[in-house]
């Protein structure tokens, strides 16, 4: 009998703890909230469709680096095409920079000398030919009366034309001597300043052009190296091949 009266006091005792814990009343087993704890608390297995959708975001950031490869690769080729015309523009100016200096050197200028030379000489022989011809027509006259109007005409016109040829001769002396001194060498230099600009252009366009192809080169790569990665990324989202 007093067994019977333990347990029926121990069952008062449980029940309103039980409702003490369910606040609306029910009471709940405490193995079962035990249990749901447990449920909630393990983490949800990852979605499929979520590695699906990030595979897709590779495959989109694949496709588009691909074609900015593909396009980096066409300016690459585009530059080299370009480079090799612009060079060879260069480079044949600079050809033709030197062909006018070698030909200023080795044809034009010993043909303006000679021709400078040649004419001088002729003009002093139009000098001399002309003192000839006067003292011709001294000897004529010398032994009529030079008050007579036809010996004094002629040999006054004798005179000037003499006269006037020793002066061009001299005008011919002068203007050979400038040509050679100034104007040849003047004219000289110019064509040497021209034949060393095309010569600095060219070099600079040299340089200029490996800079230039290096930048490209750089920035191939980078596009290269960022397709490698997200390759690697498709890889490990993809898992291992069968």
């Amino acid at each position: 009998m007093s067994s019977i009266r333990h347990v029926a006091l121990l069952a008062a005792l449980v029940v309103p703890c039980a409702a003490c814990a369910n606040p609306g009343g029910t009471a709940e087993p405490v193995a079962t909230t035990v249990a749901a704890g447990a449920q909630e608390a393990k983490p949800e297995a990852k979605p499929a469709e979520d590695n699906t959708a990030k595979i897709k975001g590779v495959e989109r950031r694949m496709a588009v680096t691909k074609a900015r490869l593909a396009v980096a690769e066409m300016e690459m080729a585009n530059f080299e095409i370009d480079l090799a015309n612009k060079l060879a523009a260069a480079e044949a100016e600079l050809t033709l920079a030197q062909q006018k200096l070698d030909q200023f050197d080795k044809v034009d200028l010993p043909q303006r000398i000679a021709q400078a030379d040649l004419s001088l000489l002729r003009g002093k022989d139009r000098a001399q030919e002309a003192a000839d011809e006067l003292k011709q027509i001294e000897l004529m006259y010398k032994d009529q009366d030079l008050n007579d109007m036809t010996a004094e005409f002629v040999v006054s016109r004798g005179k000037r034309a003499a006269d006037r040829t020793l002066a061009q001769i001299k005008l011919d002396e002068a203007g050979i001597d400038t040509m050679k001194k100034l104007e040849i060498p003047r004219e000289r230099r110019r064509l040497e300043l021209d034949l060393i600009a095309k010569k600095n252009a060219f070099e600079s366009a040299k340089r200029d052009s490996e800079v230039q192809r290096k930048n490209k080169q750089i920035g191939l790569m980078g596009i290269q190296n960022e397709l490698a990665g997200i390759e690697e990324e498709m890889a490990k989202l993809s898992g291992p091949k069968p």
